[in-house]
């Protein structure tokens, strides 16, 4: 149950990938990440600092990821285009 904010965090991250039709290459690039890194947060694997986030934000779109788990609050997820 742990690690369902970092798949669902790793799903979003994917579909806005894949609608901006970047490969994990190229957002890997754009963000000074190694391909692997991308791979990992999309599948959950990888919880992405504060710093890798911002850097992400230049490699994709800003993303707000607010999540609250234990409340029966749901995660919610925002993207707006840089």
């Amino acid at each position: 149950m742990e690690n369902n904010l970092e798949k669902e965090f790793g799903e979003h991250l994917k579909s806005l990938r894949i609608s901006r039709n970047l490969s994990q290459v190229q957002l890997a690039f754009k963000g000074e990440f190694d391909r692997n890194y991308i791979g990992m947060l999309e599948r959950g694997e990888r919880n992405p600092s504060l710093k890798n986030l911002k850097r992400l934000n230049i490699g994709i779109w800003r993303i707000l990821f607010v999540g609250f788990s234990g409340n029966g609050v749901k995660i919610i997820a925002l993207a707006l285009a840089v």
